[in-house]
């Protein structure tokens, strides 16, 4: 049924696109959604953009100073359905709009010459509270959310909370297998200083290849 309503607001979005509507349209809105129900309402934001080739697309996340890992947690829904479809991720660009109403998402279409409403924002107040405790940036333990770090927004994580660092835990059977971690670490990491990564190895029997789970541990108080 959720399927079937989300496709309606897509015709809808389409139809008044092409009927020369010059306002942004909502296609889809949610809140809290797992990997699955993401990806089927993703694909249909990505069809209603190669069919409007012109439009932008925009990925509004709501949110307040309380829930500073929405960014987090919405953009990587992202990265996984653009990584698992091969879309161009400059179709879609990522805004943030202050709500007092709790954590959500919204997929929109932006006509030529639609103005953007002023409640969007492409920045974000990403520095955490004292006393924050470590958390789970992404695992390579997950089967679809597991995309690499995004690099750009952990960047502006780290810059925003001086003294964080990301620890990566590398999980693997032999010493072979922990090198190929690192190097597979290192690359996902690429424009991260260094003196903000540490590795940690952990021995994991049963497993062909490496496993790297990455951390945001925030500065002690």
């Amino acid at each position: 049924m959720r399927r079937l309503v989300t496709i309606f607001v897509w015709i809808l979005a389409l139809y008044a696109l092409g009927s020369g509507q010059s306002e942004a349209t909502k296609v889809d809105e949610f809140g809290k959604v797992n990997c699955d129900d993401f990806l089927a309402r993703a694909d249909n934001f990505f069809i209603a953009l190669n069919n409007n080739p012109t439009a932008r697309g925009f990925f509004v996340i709501n949110g307040d100073d309380n829930h500073k890992g929405a960014p987090l947690a919405y953009s990587h829904l992202l990265d996984d359905a653009i990584a698992a479809r091969r879309y161009d991720p400059s179709r879609v660009e990522i805004v943030h709009a202050a709500s007092s109403q709790g954590v959500g998402a919204s997929f929109w279409l932006v006509p030529p010459g639609a103005s953007i409403p002023t409640s969007w924002s492409s920045e974000w107040d990403f520095t955490l509270p004292p006393k924050s405790k470590p958390f789970i940036w992404t695992s390579g333990f997950a089967e679809m959310c597991g995309s690499p770090p995004n690099v750009a927004l952990l960047t502006k994580y780290l810059g925003a909370n001086p003294g964080a660092r990301i620890h990566v835990v590398i999980h693997a059977a032999t010493r072979r297998n922990r090198r190929a971690g690192l190097v597979e670490a290192k690359a996902a990491l690429n424009g991260i200083p260094s003196n903000r990564i540490r590795y940690f190895y952990r021995k994991l029997a049963g497993y062909v290849i490496p496993i790297n789970d990455y951390w945001f541990v925030p500065k002690k108080s």
